[in-house]
């Protein structure tokens, strides 16, 4: 989801009403936030890690559709 844990909580929200069981997790781009179900604070990723470039490789893609 793109966006931080006040998108993150509405989408599950959402999820949770309609019996959707994907897992999911957002990503607030200015400090490269993850935030995930159930945590209160986000994991920070590395610049240069792989996780990092796989996420922004895949949120780039969203675009090519």
């Amino acid at each position: 989801i793109d966006g931080g844990k006040g998108q993150l909580s509405s989408v599950k929200q959402i999820m949770d009403e309609l019996n959707c069981n994907i897992e999911v997790i957002s990503l607030a781009k200015r400090e490269e936030e993850v935030f995930v179900p159930g945590k209160s604070t986000p994991y920070i990723l590395p610049r240069n890690s792989m996780q990092f470039i796989s996420m922004q490789e895949r949120a780039s893609m969203r675009w090519m559709y």
